[in-house]
């Protein structure tokens, strides 16, 4: 997932065992890696606001229902959950 993408490689990087000095090179393009979605005021745009058309928005979204939802259940699979790195 774009929100912890870091993670999951440092994750990853750990698994397989990587030395400290790997770890730590990993980590720091991690800590960059994932600031480069966030604009100047700390905010992530949404998709909605990404587009900025509401009936464009829309026609995304259902014309790739089926997409998002297999998304949303591969996330289950990772070995990083986004929503526990985040605290959401």
């Amino acid at each position: 997932d774009q929100e912890c993408l870091g993670d999951g490689i440092l994750q990853v990087a750990k698994t397989l065992n990587f030395t400290q000095e790997q770890v730590q090179a990993i980590h720091h393009w991690a800590d960059h890696s994932d600031k480069k979605y966030i604009n100047k005021d700390k905010h992530k745009a949404t998709a909605r606001e990404r587009i900025n058309n509401d009936t464009m928005y829309e026609f995304l979204l259902e014309r790739g229902r089926l997409d998002i939802e297999l998304y949303e259940w591969s996330k289950t699979l990772s070995i990083v959950n986004c929503s526990e790195v985040n605290g959401k």
